[in-house]
C-alpha cells in the first residue's frame, strides 16, 4: 500500500503530496498529474538545503516512513520573534541528526527535480 505525506497546497489551491511507492519509489503529486522523483533526490535536497533543527524542536510524529529507516516528517514552530508560525520538512535519518528545510523551498525544489526528469 502506498504512503502519502500532504505538502502545502500550490499557487493555485491545488493539492499536493508526496508519494513513496511500494517499490520505494517517490512521486510527488501535483493536482491531477503524478511525476517520478530521481533516485537519491531526498538525500541530496537535505545534504544541501537542510540545517540541524534548533535544540527543543522535534518533528511531527508521524509524517512518512522511507525506505532505509529514515522518516520524513512535517514540522510547524514559531519562535518568539516570529508573528507566524514557520513550517519546514525535516528528513530524521536511523543515524545521525535530523535535518530541516523550510517548506516552501522543500517543495519548489522538489516541483523542479521533478519536473527537471520528465
Amino acid at each position: 500500500m502506498p504512503r502519502e505525506l500532504p505538502l502545502p497546497p500550490d499557487a493555485h489551491g491545488r493539492p499536493r503530496a508526496l508519494r513513496c511507492a511500494a517499490d520505494g519509489q517517490l512521486l510527488l503529486l501535483e493536482g491531477e498529474e503524478e511525476r517520478l522523483l530521481p533516485p537519491g533526490a531526498l538525500p541530496a535536497l537535505f545534504a544541501r538545503y537542510g540545517r540541524p533543527l534548533d535544540d527543543g524542536l522535534e518533528p511531527s510524529a508521524g509524517g512518512l516512513d522511507l525506505d532505509g529507516g529514515a522518516r520524513l516528517a512535517p514540522l510547524a514552530h514559531r519562535s518568539p520573534v516570529d508573528v507566524l508560525q514557520n513550517h519546514h520538512f525535516v528528513l530524521v535519518p536511523p543515524a545521525g541528526p535530523p535535518l530541516s528545510v523550510p517548506a516552501p523551498l522543500f517543495v519548489a525544489a522538489l516541483s523542479a527535480l521533478a519536473r527537471a526528469r520528465g
